[in-house]
């Protein structure tokens, strides 16, 4: 009997926003815990949670969730960084999640996500502003480097000066952006390091792809999976339950929550036909015929 293992909704931005979250909790089992897509920390940011508010669902807000909420932040100024985390733990939020992981060069360029990973003492800088709010469990996402493997052994000792509840780890580079596959063997030369526990994030799509990172890494408890569940919205509740569903009952499911994706979508947002559409780059590998439907939807007019 295999262990049991949590499982972590990661945040895509634009993405798993509040309305997929919504539909894939309220259809399929097995979700742990979903980090929300960043919110973007200046030192311009205020205490006013209005301004944040509007991108959780009702359940999250009122903290009645099946899952744990976790809100992702992204910056680089430690004093906005732990006004924001503290301002979120007044409105009932237990954990945060530091993002050190995006890769996008629009953000790096910045000295923010992965950007950060090159400068160990602005991450110790912000690490110690974020500790010292009362009532956080401070959780990090981060990647092996931003171009380099070597920050991640600069980075190891910083994280394990602080009593972090969790660390993500995807093992890629930054500039990898997620072209390529993802380096095993160099997490599997660091993740050990790390006095917090290791969650495991990166190209976990199906079944096999699970079971082959579990076998390699059975010590790991836990594991965030992203682009894997939007593809295939069904694959938590599978991995959890260690049941594969047929082809049918995949796509029954599916359309379920389908059915729910669009009509929250369909209720709060101007431009819903646009974000079905995109949905369906993903979607369309739950389908023998993906292909054919993502071709012929995306040239529909109205929803």
């Amino acid at each position: 009997m295999r262990k049991s293992v949590k499982f972590l909704l990661a945040p895509l931005w634009t993405v798993t926003c509040k309305e997929f979250r919504a539909a894939l909790s309220h259809n399929f089992l097995g979700l742990n815990a979903c980090v929300l897509p960043f919110f973007s920390i200046t030192d311009c940011s205020t205490d006013k949670f209005a301004k944040f508010s509007r991108c959780f669902t009702t359940e999250e807000l009122n903290h009645t969730t099946s899952y744990t909420t976790i809100p992702q932040l992204l910056g680089n100024d430690p004093f906005a960084l732990s006004r924001v985390a503290t301002m979120l733990v007044d409105e009932g939020f237990v954990e945060v999640n530091l993002n050190l992981g995006c890769p996008m060069p629009q953000i790096t360029k910045k000295k923010r996500g992965s950007g950060l990973l090159p400068f160990p003492e602005t991450i110790k800088a912000i690490l110690d502003e974020m500790c010292k709010v009362d009532g956080l469990l401070l959780s990090v996402k981060l990647r092996l480097g931003l171009n380099d493997y070597s920050d991640i052994n600069a980075i190891i000792p910083v994280l394990n000066s602080f009593p972090l509840n969790s660390v993500t780890l995807h093992p890629r580079l930054a500039k990898d952006v997620y072209d390529g596959t993802v380096d095993l063997d160099a997490f599997a030369g660091v993740y050990h390091e790390i006095n917090a526990p290791v969650i495991y994030n990166g190209d976990i799509v199906d079944t096999q792809s699970f079971n082959n990172i579990l076998s390699r890494f059975g010590d790991v408890e836990s594991f965030m999976i992203g682009r894997g569940v939007v593809s295939h919205p069904y694959l938590i509740e599978e991995l959890s339950t260690q049941k594969v569903f047929s082809y049918e009952e995949r796509i029954y499911r599916f359309n379920k929550f389908y059915e729910e994706l669009v009509s929250l979508l369909k209720a709060g947002s101007p431009n819903a036909l646009s974000r079905v559409k995109s949905y369906w780059y993903y979607f369309k590998q739950s389908f023998e015929d993906g292909d054919e439907r993502y071709e012929t939807i995306t040239h529909q007019k109205s929803l």
